[in-house]
């Protein structure tokens, strides 16, 4: 009854949603939580621990944009927690993470061949297959150098392409030494015009664009290249050892999720994540609306959005936000949602991390009218 009181008042601030028959439920859970912690590492091993203490209950994390779900796989593997990316490959597994981890592999001086091909085509440089096949006779000296020394059988437009990459990747070599691993991955994307590639090339571009800034996000957390490439293989390697020892009689995956992919789903215990401004409500509702009129049905989209995540919760419902989020590697610029501590609610463990213990729901709502 305290999940349905709860998107009963998100309802009521909500012009465009009125009717209270929606409501109709078996919830009989707890009194939801509002948890506000340091960082999304933080939020991510809160929900990871209390997903441990978790027993015979369907679980799902839901969250506005798939770029959060990095920080949970991440958690989860290392945790050995098994759970499910619901329609979506995993973080690192994503074509643009690919792309890009393909281009840091060889700036940190691998000659790889796998990452060698995989980039000599993004973004297309005029280099075709033909020009591949002519270059992959000398196995001898492996695709890059054979891009450096044996042009000469090549036509001048292909052999001006395959030396335009070996110029690339001579640079990139070259601002690895002096450059933070947020700042290579940074640069990698605008060296390449990879931005105007994935919004001419691919769809969605505007959530790739997303999941780039989480990787550069990710990166941050290093102090050199080759750990991060390593950190990669290993949360990769963590999932496909716990997938290849899984057995069937095993409880079910935890559920990854946007709020998107979970209309229509019920678990009995939802954790929604980032509830704050300019995640959740996105940015897109803030800083690229400037007409009012716009801003205001941005927002009420997103108010709908919220009233889907709160009402897959069955029996118990978590809400969490940090007090740091980045964005590309910097800090997001603006208020976070107000919640403002009260006396009532249930306790939770305290955790160094964990700034606030206890929280009267409406108190985000109210954000949310705002």
């Amino acid at each position: 009854q305290e999940i349905i009181d709860l998107y009963s008042s998100l309802i009521k601030a909500s012009t465009a949603v009125r009717d209270d028959n929606e409501l109709v439920s078996t919830q009989t859970g707890e009194k939801p939580m509002v948890i506000r912690l340091f960082d999304p590492r933080a939020e991510a091993r809160f929900i990871s621990d209390a997903i441990s203490r978790i027993s015979g209950s369907s679980v799902a994390v839901l969250y506005r944009t798939n770029r959060q779900s990095l920080e949970f796989e991440k958690q989860f593997a290392k945790d050995g927690i098994k759970y499910e990316v619901a329609n979506r490959r995993k973080f690192l597994g994503r074509r643009e993470i690919l792309d890009l981890a393909a281009y840091l592999r060889l700036a940190s001086g691998s000659d790889d061949e796998v990452s060698c091909e995989r980039i000599i085509y993004v973004p297309r440089r005029r280099i075709g297959d033909v020009t591949l096949r002519k270059l992959k006779n000398h196995a001898d000296l492996g695709l890059r150098e054979a891009a450096r020394q044996r042009r000469d059988n090549l036509t001048t437009t292909a052999a001006s392409a395959v030396a335009g990459f070996v110029d690339l990747v001579d640079d990139l070599r070259d601002k690895a030494q002096n450059s933070t691993v947020a700042e290579l991955v940074t640069y990698v994307f605008k060296a390449i015009n990879y931005k105007e590639y994935l919004e001419s090339s691919l769809d969605e571009p505007e959530e790739r664009i997303e999941n780039v800034y989480e990787f550069a996000n990710f990166a941050s957390g290093f102090s050199d290249l080759i750990s991060f490439l390593d950190e990669c293989a290993m949360v990769q390697d963590q999932d496909s050892l716990r997938r290849s020892h899984a057995t069937p009689d095993e409880t079910p995956p935890v559920h990854l999720l946007t709020v998107h992919a979970a209309k229509g789903l019920e678990y009995d215990v939802g954790f929604v994540a980032g509830v704050e401004r300019f995640l959740f409500p996105h940015y897109y509702a803030y800083v690229l609306t400037a007409d009012p009129e716009l801003r205001e049905a941005k927002l009420e989209e997103e108010r709908r959005l919220l009233y889907v995540a709160l009402s897959r919760a069955k029996k118990h419902l978590y809400l969490t936000l940090t007090r740091l989020r980045m964005r590309g590697g910097r800090a997001l610029q603006g208020p976070p949602v107000t919640v403002s501590p009260t006396n009532t609610g249930r306790k939770i463990q305290e955790d160094g991390d964990i700034e606030i213990k206890s929280q009267e729901m409406m108190d985000v709502m109210a954000a949310w009218r705002n």
